[in-house]
């Protein structure tokens, strides 16, 4: 199978050999891709990456925030690919793939809704 089909194509099964290394360099080139990004279109320094990429998560607009956005949801469905192969190799149904996006793309839209402030609040309410 090459890595056009691993990645783009959730027929099929593959080892978890395959599925880590799959996994594995989705994750690098994400991480490069949103470095670069940072370092493009906020003109910060290096050191305040982790900074505006955990200040995303306020919603605000700008490119860097838009940026981030999109390169997620590219992401997702190699990322679907991938884990409904490795379901299929387990002989489960590849649709279970769909679970993390769905539950991922609720989340962000319960923070849009509810502001991240109020949101944290939401969850601080109940006792851990």
């Amino acid at each position: 199978m090459s890595i056009i089909q691993i990645l783009f194509s959730a027929k099929g099964r593959i080892r978890r050999r395959d599925y880590w290394l799959a996994s594995i360099g989705i994750v690098i080139v994400s991480a490069l891709i949103e470095f670069a990004g940072h370092q493009i279109l906020t003109g910060h320094p290096a050191s305040a990456y982790v900074r505006d990429l955990s200040a995303w998560m306020t919603l605000k607009p700008d490119p860097f925030n838009l940026f981030i956005l999109a390169l997620m949801i590219v992401f997702q469905w190699p990322g679907i690919c991938i884990v409904s192969k490795r379901w299929h190799d387990r002989g489960k149904s590849g649709w279970l793939a769909g679970i993390t996006p769905c539950t991922t793309l609720l989340g962000l839209l319960a923070q849009a809704y509810y502001g991240p402030s109020q949101f944290g609040d939401l969850f601080r309410q109940f006792p851990y």
